[in-house]
């Protein structure tokens, strides 16, 4: 059981990362649009 918690935790890590490193992206985008003004 101890194994399968484990293997869902990094599963979830994952699906953040995945999800984060766009909305980072997106973030970084929009502050250089902001400069540029």
């Amino acid at each position: 059981m101890v194994k399968k918690r484990k293997k869902i935790k990094y599963m979830d890590l994952l699906q953040l990362v995945l999800l984060v490193v766009p909305a980072v992206k997106l973030a970084k985008k929009m502050i250089k649009e902001g400069h540029r003004k």
